[in-house]
């Protein structure tokens, strides 16, 4: 039996780091959204855990060992967890790229354990999937079931959110500007941003349950961006282009410019590919 689950990639329509907690973690405060950006994980019967990496694969994600990988973890995770003596043969190509703050390897394990609990006769609920999944991985939990969602304490407080905007834009990124996530925390740590302005994560979240475009941008926010982590020029031909909201993604250095159609995402996408930068409309 062979099960194949789609890997979404997130977007942060907003993000906010509350606080660095006693164990070491960061408190957050995000909205979070699926995008149509999609790996795809295949899983099928096999003996012991084995990896294969196809597709997209950029030179950090080709040098990782098979237990660096997220989605190899999530297998040893599930079978852990669930007492089952079995294993997997995972195939996972990638779309995604690695270390843009699109939530890729989150995706990847996330879409890893939902194809194993399928596979082994979902011993998990998705609840306990989710609860399970945070060993992974702030970002982890939400990818779990993905959709739109308000996500508070280290990702794991998950509120769904009934999006009733369909959101049409671009998501891209310089090559040159990856970062670790740790480095992004350890800026926004000595950037004290508690001066830096606030936006309104339930704001954000009331304006996709309204189908307000409009209040989302307003609502929209991002620390590390406060933090002067923004990929300025990219943010800069963006806003010229005529995008209405442009934001960093995650610990960036991706960002995502809404548009109001799929036509103006795509035109977006004919301005970047043409400055050589990765471009993807949805």
């Amino acid at each position: 039996m062979i099960i194949k689950e789609s890997a979404p990639a997130k977007a942060n329509l907003y993000l906010d780091v509350t606080g660095r907690r006693a164990d070491g973690y960061h408190g957050i405060e995000s909205v979070m959204v699926t995008l149509p950006l999609c790996d795809t994980v295949t899983v099928e019967e096999s003996d012991g855990v084995t990896l294969f990496v196809t597709g997209n694969v950029t030179p950090d994600v080709a040098s990782l060992m098979p237990e660096e990988n997220l989605a190899y973890r999530a297998a040893k995770l599930f079978f852990d967890k669930s007492g089952i003596e079995g294993g997997a043969k995972i195939t996972l190509e990638k779309k995604i790229p690695s270390r843009y703050g699109l939530g890729g390897g989150s995706a990847d394990a996330a879409a890893t354990l939902r194809a194993l609990n399928k596979l082994y006769g979902s011993p998990f609920t998705t609840e306990e999937l989710t609860k399970i999944s945070l060993a992974l991985g702030a970002d982890v939990p939400f990818c779990v079931a993905g959709g739109a969602a308000l996500c508070r304490g280290i990702g794991e407080e998950i509120t769904p959110v009934d999006n009733k905007i369909e959101l049409h834009g671009v998501v891209t990124a310089e090559e040159a500007e990856k970062r670790s996530t740790a480095d992004a925390y350890l800026a926004v740590d000595r950037a004290l941003c508690s001066v830096c302005k606030r936006g309104d994560a339930v704001r954000a979240a009331v304006a996709l349950e309204n189908g307000d475009f409009d209040g989302l941008c307003l609502a929209a926010y991002n620390v590390f961006g406060e933090a002067g982590l923004y990929p300025e020029d990219v943010r800069d031909l963006l806003k010229s282009s005529g995008a209405p909201f442009v934001l960093m993604s995650g610990a960036g250095p991706s960002v995502v410019a809404l548009t109001r159609t799929y036509d103006g995402a795509r035109e977006l996408e004919a301005v970047l590919t043409a400055r050589g930068l990765f471009a993807y409309a949805f």
